[in-house]
């Protein structure tokens, strides 16, 4: 939507990037000095002054530096955490249950696809700005935050870099405008060791075959769309894993029950029950088995993102 913050950040990102790329364009056509040439090329600025320095005067170094751009995703991102989700954060709560208009929320202001490119419909932003999205909702509600984490760093990453652009064109305007998904990796058994995952994958005439059982999938409440991780060749360990998407409605298709989160006054919602689910075969990630790569460097990107807890 034209009103939403994200679309309205756009101008001002892609001026940036402009800025950036003459910057450097014009660093590198500068000829370097034969004085320059004669010592390693450093960053630091060699100290030219005899007197001692006294260190007690320097003010100490910012940890991190935004960017423009990400100071106004910061302060717009605060001010409808405090102005949307703040009010109805205690009724949801007492209910414990996500609001549907909140999550209707999110996907209008264009949190839900922050790094989603615009030719798919999202926002086109970067891991950064999606960071600061996730930390100032957690300012206000870290059930909400932890929702618009997993959708963005484990899913639609795992679509972006891994996903065919036949799943991309299918899946990515869906991720960024209505619909919520869900990462199903751990297990009753293994939790969350995606060496250790024993849910199979059988490959049939018209597709394949999903049995086992996953825990602690966030957001499956909500989500219509399961990205879930089986191993297809369990002779090979974790290089037989790969990944299939599971919509809901699909026969046996993940069921949650919820269960109460320590981390916030909502339940983590877990399906625990040992099912087998019947996925085309188009849905599956890759014609051949990923590996641990896609659940690893996903994690890695959640857990970045994710609020303290």
């Amino acid at each position: 939507m034209s009103s939403t913050f994200t679309r309205a950040l756009r101008p001002a990102l892609r001026g940036s990037r402009i800025l950036s790329q003459t910057a450097l364009r014009q660093g590198l056509a500068r000829p370097m000095r034969r004085a320059n040439l004669a010592r390693p090329i450093s960053t630091t600025t060699a100290l030219r002054s005899d007197s001692p320095i006294d260190i007690s005067e320097i003010p100490p170094t910012p940890i991190s530096h935004l960017s423009e751009v990400e100071n106004a995703m910061a302060e717009s991102v605060s001010k409808f955490a405090n102005d949307v989700i703040l009010p109805k954060v205690r009724d949801m709560d007492e209910a414990e249950s996500m609001d549907p208009a909140i999550v209707e929320q999110l996907f209008e202001q264009g949190l839900m696809g922050v790094e989603i490119p615009e030719e798919y419909g999202g926002a086109g932003m970067n891991f950064t700005a999606a960071i600061i999205g996730i930390e100032e909702l957690a300012r206000v509600d870290p059930s909400v935050s932890v929702l618009v984490d997993v959708h963005n760093t484990l899913c639609n990453t795992a679509i972006l870099k891994w996903g065919s652009e036949a799943l991309k064109r299918k899946w990515l305007p869906k991720l960024a405008t209505n619909t919520v998904a869900s990462f199903c990796l751990s297990e009753p058994v293994s939790g969350s060791d995606a060496f250790a995952l024993a849910t199979k994958a059988t490959e049939t005439a018209d597709g394949f075959t999903i049995s086992g059982s996953k825990m602690w999938i966030t957001n499956s409440i909500e989500s219509d769309f399961f990205i879930v991780f089986a191993n297809l060749d369990h002779s090979k360990g974790y290089r037989g894993i790969t990944a299939f998407i599971v919509e809901k409605g699909t026969p046996a298709s993940p069921s949650p029950r919820r269960r109460r989160s320590s981390a916030s006054g909502r339940p983590a919602p877990a399906s625990s029950t040992s099912t087998t689910s019947r996925s085309p075969r188009r849905t599956c990630w890759a014609s051949a088995a990923t590996g641990t790569s896609t659940p690893s460097a996903c994690s890695t990107r959640a857990a970045s993102a994710s609020p303290p807890r």
